[in-house]
């Protein structure tokens, strides 16, 4: 449900707004020739393109944001999510080396994470930007809109 609001807000808002900024769901390529018949489609949530840049969004519904190493209180982002975005980033990257390509984990957050430390977290990974964002979703729809128009002006204005 969280996936299928920020795709459609995002293609809504991005129609209404640009012009050259398209939004899609579709299946990307493996950079490979020669897939076997058991390897997995390769499916982002959400895909913002223009003629220069794209932007991969892969939303995330979870009671915990973070997890926590046994014996330590350090709390870190699920591997698992990072490295899902990630593949993402360097296949399209691969497949489209015209578009500078930027990939973010869009999480629906409503408790503790929301503190203004872990909202939006940016890295540089493999010369790529790979942000970590977190959408507050107990205030009320004006500024849910705030929030995601706000995460796309950043990428396409």
């Amino acid at each position: 449900m969280f996936e299928k609001f920020v795709y459609q807000y995002c293609k809504a808002y991005c129609k209404s707004t640009y012009h050259n900024v398209h939004v899609s769901h579709e299946p990307m390529n493996w950079c490979s020739e020669n897939l076997g018949p058991l390897m997995p489609r390769m499916q982002p949530d959400i895909l913002i393109y223009s003629d220069d840049k794209a932007l991969i969004i892969d939303t995330k519904f979870y009671e915990r944001i973070f997890v926590s190493r046994t014996n330590t209180s350090k709390k870190t982002y699920r591997s698992s999510h990072l490295y899902q975005i990630f593949t993402y980033i360097m296949h399209y990257s691969y497949n489209n080396p015209h578009l500078n390509t930027s990939g973010m984990l869009l999480y629906a957050g409503t408790g503790l994470e929301l503190k203004s430390e872990y909202r939006l977290q940016t890295h540089k990974v493999c010369n790529k930007s790979l942000d970590v964002e977190i959408l507050d979703l107990s205030v009320d729809i004006p500024k849910i809109k705030e929030q995601l128009n706000l995460m796309i002006q950043r990428y396409f204005s």
